[in-house]
């Protein structure tokens, strides 16, 4: 995987909510369903690869809270931390956020994005 520019100067911790439902961008990888139109990597392996660049621990934390899977790997370079959440319900939304308008995606019920992500950025603060 060729991440080329893409790589920051600084490391950065990463959070990413995402959805088995999820068509216009699957998890597995692959092209859409939506607008885009253009080949999505598989989000596992996204993350390991950036993991790799990091220098994370190779031990990743896995765990389901109610149809909620989570995967973090800490250890990192710089403090980095990785998490992601994949949830069983919602599709290509904001967890428990609007639906954005009414051809799309129900969003997720079973976790909170706003206060994940308000946490992790209170954990990581940069400048």
């Amino acid at each position: 995987m060729n991440f080329g520019p893409c790589v920051p100067s600084t490391p950065v911790s990463i959070i990413h909510f995402h959805s088995f439902e999820d068509t216009s961008i699957p998890h597995l990888g692959g092209v859409g369903n939506g607008i885009s139109d253009h080949y999505n990597s598989p989000i596992d392996s996204v993350l390991s690869a950036l993991s790799d660049i990091y220098g994370c621990s190779s031990d990743t934390a896995y765990e389901i809270f109610e149809d909620v899977e989570y995967r973090s790997w800490s250890n990192c370079s710089d403090s980095v931390e990785l998490k992601w959440f994949m949830s069983r319900d919602g599709g290509h939304s904001w967890p428990m956020g609007t639906k954005p308008t009414k051809k799309g995606d129900d969003p997720s019920s079973l976790m909170n994005a706003n206060e994940l992500m308000w946490e992790f950025f209170q954990a990581h603060p940069k400048g």
